[in-house]
């Protein structure tokens, strides 16, 4: 029965996030454009970080059990053009600040950061959520004396996606109020880590604002004379400054 529902799951999952992916294929066209017509690559990622951090939160708030696609779709569009804005304008913005004959090591090294960033902070997020609902389901499961399972392994099969095996250990007069339970435990936990997430994208998008600002031209007072910039960089393109 359980490998029957697999496809369905899966199918489930694919037209759910469908928000989010064709916003990503379509806004790095958009990121391109906008530098084109005259916008700086440090206010495009203002907003690509701007669209991040309120996708997060937005989310966050509309989270709860059962919630449908129609909920789901405005914060997952906003997430995915704050991805897309910044996939092509990141490897730009990495490789006019290196010397010609590197742009293949920087790009390697990009790619490295990338993935292995993505790989540490799913493997948080999974620990996190696993920790978060089986303090919940401590804290409750003695409600269900029915439940004779382990709360730890519960957590695991909640967060890997399989409530219906607990649910057949239980009798079928518990299993609604059980399933209530749980999943209340499991939302509350997605929307700690979520907003943990919009914070920490907060801070990061300050800081990052930050660090992208120009730096101030020296300037040289000739005795006498106008004052004088020394050209000590070559402007690109894209509007950074290879040094």
């Amino acid at each position: 029965m359980a490998l029957c529902l697999i496809p369905v799951v899966v199918t489930f999952a694919f037209v759910i996030l469908l928000p989010l992916t064709l916003r990503i294929l379509s806004t790095p066209l958009l990121a391109g454009r906008l530098v084109k017509w005259g916008w700086s690559p440090r206010t495009v990622f203002a907003l690509s970080l701007a669209c991040l951090t309120l996708g997060v939160a937005w989310l966050a708030v509309v989270l709860e059990p059962g919630i449908g696609l129609g909920a789901l779709a405005g914060p997952l569009i906003l997430l995915g053009i704050g991805l897309g804005l910044n996939f092509g304008l990141v490897d730009g913005a990495v490789l006019t600040v290196v010397a010609p004959e590197a742009t293949g090591t920087a790009a390697g090294f990009l790619n490295t950061l990338r993935l292995g960033s993505e790989a540490v902070v799913i493997a948080a997020v999974g620990s996190a959520l696993v920790n978060l609902v089986q303090n919940w389901l401590n804290d409750g499961l003695d409600k269900f004396p029915a439940y004779k399972g382990d709360p730890a392994e519960l957590a695991n099969s909640v967060n890997s996606g399989d409530l219906a095996g607990p649910l057949e250990k239980l009798p079928e007069k518990v299993q609604p109020s059980f399933f209530d339970f749980v999943s209340e435990g499991f939302t509350g936990a997605w929307q700690a880590v979520l907003w943990a997430s919009a914070v920490i994208c907060a801070l990061l998008s300050v800081a990052i604002y930050v660090m992208l600002s120009e730096k101030k031209k020296d300037v040289t007072v000739a005795k006498g004379g106008p004052a004088v910039t020394p050209d000590r960089s070559e402007a690109t393109a894209d509007g950074y400054v290879n040094r």
